[in-house]
C-alpha cells in the first residue's frame, strides 16, 4: 500500500515519492532523505497524501473481491478544496490515469473549475422545499 501510495503521490505532487505506514497506521512522507509525520506538511499536501493512500488502499482491497477489479469504483468527496490550480490539475490527471483500474470514479466537488473536467458531470441542487434534484450537465 505504501509503495503504491508513494507512486500516486509522486504523480500528483511532483515532489514526494516515499511513504511509510507503521503498524498503527501512522503515515510518514520522505522529504530530503528524512521521513516526517504528515502533520509537518501543508493542508494541500496532506490532502494529496490522503488521496494517494485512499486510492492505494482501494486498489489493495479490490484484490479480495469475487472477480478482482470487476466491482471497482472509487468515490472521493471534496478532495480538491485545498489544492492550488496546478495541483488540482495534477489531481484530475491522476484520477484520469486510474480509469482502467477504476472504471467508475465519482468525484464530488463544489469548485467550479473542477466541474466539467470529467466525462460525465452532474449537478445536485436543493430545491425550495429542501428536496435534492439531479441534473446531467455533460
Amino acid at each position: 500500500i505504501a509503495r503504491t501510495a508513494g507512486e500516486i503521490l509522486e504523480e500528483v505532487s511532483g515532489k514526494y515519492s516515499l511513504i511509510k505506514i507503521d503498524e498503527d497506521f501512522n503515515i510518514q512522507v520522505e522529504d530530503g532523505g528524512t521521513f516526517y509525520p504528515i502533520s509537518r506538511y501543508s493542508g494541500g499536501e496532506i490532502d494529496m497524501i490522503a488521496v494517494s493512500v485512499r486510492v492505494a488502499i482501494s486498489e489493495y482491497l479490490m484484490r479480495f473481491g469475487p472477480d478482482g477489479s470487476s466491482y471497482s469504483f472509487l468515490i472521493l468527496d471534496e478532495v480538491f478544496g485545498s489544492q492550488d490550480q496546478e495541483h488540482r490539475e495534477k489531481m484530475i490527471q491522476m484520477l484520469r490515469s486510474l480509469e482502467e483500474r477504476f472504471p467508475q470514479i465519482i468525484a464530488i466537488s463544489h469548485i467550479s473549475d473542477v466541474q466539467g473536467q470529467f466525462d460525465n458531470t452532474f449537478l445536485v441542487a436543493e430545491d425550495e422545499v429542501g428536496n435534492s434534484r439531479v441534473e446531467a450537465l455533460s
